[in-house]
């Protein structure tokens, strides 16, 4: 308990999160109540964040890729896969497939970098992409990284309805830690 205990303490964030502490066989049970600087308190209902993730992450950025394996790894994650570029549409449909398939069981998470340029010097976006995966049935938390990301660029990306949580590429590590497991949480309360 004591190693679930250390694991749970790492997903708190300054001052601004009081956790309750619950565990079951699988996953840890977490009460959150949030104040983040210039809002009001919030306590969301009882919900999960699982620690055994499975996440597929996509950035063509050595940089990028390198970011999402250390966030992986804060959040959790049991399997990850991260892809570099895609060279054709073909690697592409096959990252799709990889996401949509569930060979060794459907990720819980996807990340995709917004503007992925191909090899051959195409730019694929990221929203596209997850407008494919939720057309053919991918329901898990989907989260795109943009060096845009002001305020105008988050309501467009929620008007789009496939994206779940944005996160701007001048977030620190913990910034983006922090916004994932939040909106992670909210969206399983609100199908609860």
């Amino acid at each position: 308990m004591q190693d679930f205990a250390k694991l749970a303490q790492d997903f708190f964030i300054d001052d601004c999160i009081d956790c309750e502490l619950l565990s079951t066989r699988d996953k840890f049970i977490l009460k959150i109540s949030y104040v983040c600087p210039g809002s009001v308190s919030v306590a969301s209902p009882v919900s999960s964040f699982p620690l055994d993730l499975y996440i597929v992450g996509i950035d063509d950025s050595l940089i990028g890729r390198k970011m999402l394996k250390k966030l992986f790894e804060k959040l959790g994650a049991k399997k990850s896969v991260i892809m570099g570029s895609v060279g054709t549409l073909a690697e592409l449909e096959e990252a799709e497939r990889l996401v949509i398939s569930g060979g060794d069981g459907r990720p819980q998470l996807v990340f995709l970098d917004q503007n992925i340029q191909t090899k051959d010097n195409r730019t694929i976006f990221g929203t596209d992409i997850t407008k494919r995966l939720r057309e053919k049935g991918y329901d898990g938390f989907i989260v795109i990284a943009s060096a845009n990301a002001s305020s105008d660029d988050i309501v467009w990306y929620s008007e789009l309805g496939t994206v779940d949580c944005v996160l701007g590429k001048h977030m620190s590590l913990q910034m983006k830690k922090s916004a994932v497991i939040k909106a992670y949480l909210e969206k399983d309360s609100r199908r609860r």
